[in-house]
C-alpha cells in the first residue's frame, strides 16, 4: 500500500469515523438502549402539560401489525407515560424511514459542511435545526397526538458537532506541526545538520511541497559531491513518490557512479549548477563569497563606476523546469521590490536588480559586522543598555516599514546585523516580507522562523504589523536572557505553547534584569494583537524612555 493511500486512510480512521458509526447505528438500532431517549421523555412531559384536558384525538382506522423494523421502537407507554395516556399518542408508520433520512442528512451536515463553513455559522445552524425539531415534535404531539421521538437525532447533531470540531481543531495542530517540521529541516540543513534535517522531514505527510524540498536538498548535496546524503533524500523521495521528476534516474546513477538522468546527462546539470564564483554580475564585479542565505548564495562585489561595495543575493534557476523559473523569479524579485521602497539607515538599502547567465540577483549595500544571532548565546550576551538601544533601533525602522505598507514577517536576530564598531544595526532579508498592497501575495500564506513566529503566523491567518512586534519581543527576550521565551520537546508542542502558554517570566531567566524588560516585553508578546503595542514606534520609545530611566 503506498503511503499516500496510507495517509488518506488514517486521515478518515479517526472522529469522522465516530460520528459515521453513531449515525448507522441509531439507523439500525435506536432501542438499544431506552435510556438514550431521557430528551425525548422531556419532551413527551412537556407535551402533556401543555395539550388541554378537553382536546380528543380522532385517528383513523388503526393500521395492521407494524413491520417488523417499526416495532424496534420503543413503545413510549411502556417507559414513561402513564396508562391514561395510553390511547393517545401513536407513532405513524413513515416515521422511521423519515428519521433515517434525517440521520443521513445529519450525517452529510456535519461530515462536509461545517469544515467549510466556520465554527459559528456551523453553531447557528446547529442551533436552528435543534428548534425546529423540538417545535416539531411538540407541534405533532400536541395537534396531532403523534409520537415522533427526534431527541436522539438532536443528541446527534450536538455530539458530532463536538467531535468534527475536535477532529477539525487536531487537523490544525497537525498541519502547523507538520509546517513547523518542514521549517525545522530546512534551518537545520542551512546549518549544516543534514541528517537532523532529513529526519524532520521524513515525519511530514507526503505533499508537493515536501518533495520538492526533499528534491532540492538531494540536489544540492550532489552539487556539493555530498554523495551519501544525496543517496538518502532520494530515497525518501523514492519511498514516497517513485515517479517523482527524475529521482530514480539520478538514484542510479548515484549508486552506479555513472552521471545520467532522464533525457540527459548529471554532467550537463552539473554544468549548469554548479555555483563556482562568477567574475561579474551587470556591471558589479565579484571578489568572493560571503555565505548562504535562504534563497541563494551572496556574493561581495564591487561596482567599478562608483567603487562601492555591495551585497549580492542571487538565485540560480537553471535547474528548475520552464514552467517553474518565472515564479521563482517573482517570489525573488518580490524582496527587491519590498525592501527597494525602504529608505531608511537602519534597513538595508537595495541598488539594483538583474539577470545573467542564468542568475537573478539582487545588488543592496554591503554592511559590516555579524548578526546578532552571535549574541544570543548565554555567554555572550550584550549590555542590557545596549540592547535595549539596538532593539529600539530595530523598533524604530519596523515602524518605518510599515507606514510604507511592508511587513517584514521574519524578524528575528539572524536578521539583524550589528557593526560593533560604528554601534549600528540594520534589518536585512525582506525575503518573506508581505507587501500589504500587492496582490500577488497570498492571504493565509504561513511564513517566517518557527521559534519567532506570532501566533497569528501559527495559525495561518493574515497578519500585520503587530507579528514583526511579536517576533520583536522573542528576540529582545532572547538578547537579554540567552533563552527562548517558549520552549517545547517536540514542534506541535513548541507551537502550543507560542499560541496557547503564556512565556517563561523574563526575571525568572535572568534575575538581574530590571523591571522594565518585564514591562515591554509582557507587552509584546501578548497572544492577541490588539493588546500589543499599538505600533513598532510605541515600543521604541518605551525602550528609550526605560533606557534613558534606569541606565
Amino acid at each position: 500500500m503506498n503511503s499516500t493511500l496510507t495517509e488518506r486512510l488514517a486521515d478518515w480512521i479517526s472522529l469522522r469515523t465516530l460520528v459515521l458509526v453513531l449515525g448507522a447505528w441509531l439507523i439500525l438500532a435506536p432501542s438499544s438502549f431506552p435510556s438514550l431517549f431521557w430528551l425525548d421523555e422531556v419532551v413527551f412531559e412537556t407535551a402533556v402539560s401543555l395539550t388541554p384536558a378537553r382536546v380528543q384525538y380522532a385517528y383513523p382506522d388503526k393500521p395492521q401489525a407494524p413491520p417488523s423494523w417499526q416495532r424496534a421502537w420503543p413503545d413510549v407507554t411502556d417507559h414513561w407515560a402513564e396508562p391514561s395516556f395510553s390511547d393517545q399518542y401513536r407513532t405513524p408508520w413513515w416515521f422511521y424511514p423519515g428519521f433515517s433520512g434525517l440521520i443521513l442528512l445529519l450525517m452529510l451536515f456535519l461530515l462536509w459542511l461545517v469544515p467549510g463553513i466556520g465554527r459559528m455559522a456551523s453553531l447557528l445552524l446547529a442551533a436552528m435545526f435543534t428548534l425546529a425539531l423540538m417545535a416539531g415534535q411538540l407541534g405533532a404531539q400536541i395537534s396531532q397526538g403523534y409520537w415522533l421521538p427526534l431527541g436522539l437525532s438532536i443528541q446527534y447533531l450536538w455530539l458530532g458537532l463536538f467531535l468534527v470540531g475536535v477532529y477539525g481543531r487536531q487537523r490544525r495542530w497537525y498541519r502547523q506541526a507538520h509546517y513547523l517540521r518542514r521549517q525545522l529541516g530546512t534551518e537545520r540543513f542551512q546549518n549544516g545538520h543534514w541528517g537532523e534535517a532529513l529526519e524532520a522531514l521524513k515525519l511530514c505527510p507526503t505533499t508537493d511541497s515536501l518533495l520538492d524540498q526533499l528534491y532540492d536538498q538531494g540536489r544540492e548535496h550532489q552539487r556539493r559531491h555530498r554523495r551519501q546524503e544525496a543517496q538518502a533524500c532520494y530515497r525518501e523521495l523514492s519511498r514516497r513518490k517513485p515517479t517523482y521528476r527524475d529521482t530514480a534516474e539520478r538514484l542510479k546513477a548515484l549508486e552506479a557512479g555513472q552521471a545520467r538522468t532522464a533525457g540527459q546527462t548529471l554532467a550537463q546539470t552539473q554544468v549548469l549548477e554548479e555555483l563556482s564564483v562568477p567574475q561579474t554580475l551587470g556591471r558589479y564585479k565579484i571578489e568572493h563569497e560571503l555565505g548562504r542565505g535562504a534563497m541563494g548564495v551572496v556574493y561581495l562585489g564591487r561596482d567599478p563606476h562608483i567603487a562601492r561595495e555591495v551585497a549580492i543575493k542571487t538565485l540560480n534557476v537553471a535547474p528548475f523546469d520552464a514552467s517553474e523559473r518565472e515564479n521563482l523569479k517573482k517570489r525573488f524579485f518580490r524582496e527587491a521590490e519590498a525592501a527597494g521602497r525602504l529608505r531608511h539607515p537602519n534597513i538595508v538599502t537595495v541598488y539594483d536588480v538583474g539577470e545573467e547567465n542564468e542568475l537573478a540577483f539582487i545588488a543592496m549595500d554591503y554592511v559590516r559586522g555579524e548578526p546578532l544571532s552571535q549574541h544570543t548565546p548565554a555567554v555572550q550576551l550584550l549590555p542590557i543598555a545596549r540592547v535595549y538601544q539596538l532593539v529600539a533601533d530595530v523598533a524604530e525602522a519596523l515602524a518605518y516599514a510599515h507606514e510604507q505598507q511592508v511587513v517584514h514577517r521574519d524578524i528575528k536576530p539572524g536578521n539583524i546585523l550589528y557593526d560593533s564598531d560604528e554601534g549600528r544595526v540594520v534589518v536585512t532579508d525582506f525575503g518573506i516580507a508581505r507587501v500589504a498592497n500587492s496582490a500577488r501575495t497570498q492571504t493565509g500564506e504561513i511564513m517566517g522562523s518557527p521559534l519567532y513566529m506570532s501566533p497569528e503566523q501559527l495559525r495561518g491567518v493574515s497578519v500585520g504589523p503587530a507579528s514583526d512586534i511579536f517576533s520583536l519581543g522573542v528576540t529582545l527576550y532572547q538578547l537579554l536572557t540567552g533563552a527562548l521565551p517558549f520552549r517545547g520537546d517536540t514542534i506541535a508542542e513548541l507551537s502550543y505553547q507560542i499560541v496557547q502558554s503564556r512565556h517563561r517570566p523574563l526575571r525568572e531567566a535572568r534575575k538581574d534584569l530590571p523591571r522594565s524588560a518585564t514591562r515591554i516585553v509582557n507587552k509584546a508578546l501578548q497572544k492577541e494583537s490588539q493588546k500589543r503595542y499599538a505600533n513598532a514606534a510605541e515600543m521604541a520609545k518605551a525602550l528609550r524612555s526605560a533606557l534613558a530611566r534606569e541606565f
